[in-house]
This record gives C-alpha cells, structure tokens and sequence, in this order.
C-alpha cells in the first residue's frame, strides 16, 4: 500500500477517503482523534461549499448525495466529540 500524506487525508479527505466512515475506521492511514474530527470537518465544508456554488448557479460537481454524505458526517462527528448537554 502506497504511503498516504496526512495533510492530504486531513485537508483534502475526499481525495484519500471513498467514505467518510474510512476516517473512523483508519483503514488507509492513522490519524489522530483531533485530526479526523478535522478531516470530517473539512469534508463537510467542502459540501457546504459546494452547495453556496450550486444556489449561484456555478457548477459544482455535486453528485447528488451531499445532503446524505453531509448527514452520514454530521453522525461520524457527534461520535467522535459528542455534543455538550446543557
């Protein structure tokens, strides 16, 4: 297996991950706690983003899926760093 650059996993995570599930299970690289919580982050702002393009009628290149991807995410997340009851 080729060795993978953890910058690229972390800020460009669609590019090294099918799914973001992948970043959980550590399957083709280890990360860190802090650097999966910021890699779906990342993913998940890169929906956003995507999104903002779609609403200004730019192609973005969405597929379709980003609604269940940006969910699916938002799941991952509240694993790794459940939210604060108050």
């Amino acid at each position: 297996m080729a060795m993978i650059d953890v910058d690229t996993a972390v800020y460009n995570p669609a590019s090294v991950f099918t799914k973001p599930e992948e970043i959980i299970e550590d399957a083709k690289i280890t990360l860190t706690k802090a650097q999966k919580i910021l890699a779906l982050k990342t993913w998940k702002y890169d929906i956003q983003l995507r999104r903002i393009a779609e609403e200004e009628n730019m192609h973005s290149g969405s597929n379709g899926d980003d609604t269940a991807l940006e969910e699916k995410i938002m799941t991952l997340l509240n694993t790794l760093e459940p939210p604060i009851a108050h």
